[in-house]
């Protein structure tokens, strides 16, 4: 899979694991939204090739680096990379963690990997976010 950076930080948005709490984010590469979003925070990860091909043990490892808390998956929009996401999230070291995922809202989210989350958050795009 294609990761864009892994890092620690608050979590400023508004979910059901608690906004304000110190997270894991896992920032996926790529995004669908061409062109992005006048809002987007990371254009540097829009494109798929944007980040470190990545394997779900490489992944795991540095996750578990920055300790075993709440772990938030954003992008880019980690829907375009489902089949990995799905996999990472079934991992046993990830999957007892308290989970959000953020996404665009335009990729169906399948109902295998619906419930591998705590709380999911939909960016919706009115007419101003320019999509």
């Amino acid at each position: 899979m294609n990761i864009f950076s892994v890092f620690k930080s608050f979590d400023g948005e508004g979910n059901y694991c608690g906004q304000g709490h110190l997270t894991t984010f896992v920032r996926f590469a790529g995004c669908n939204l061409n062109p992005p979003c006048i809002w987007c925070d990371t254009k540097k990860a829009l494109s798929l090739d944007s980040g470190k091909e990545t394997t779900i043990d490489e992944l795991v490892t540095q996750v578990e680096q920055f300790g075993r808390g709440k772990l938030t998956i954003t992008g880019g929009e980690p829907l375009l990379q489902k089949e990995e996401l799905t996999q990472f999230l079934s991992h046993p070291m990830i999957s007892y963690r308290p989970i959000t995922v953020e996404t665009n809202g335009t990729i169906h989210i399948p109902n295998e990997l619906y419930k591998k989350a705590q709380s999911w958050i939909v960016d919706c795009k009115p007419p101003s976010s320019g999509v």
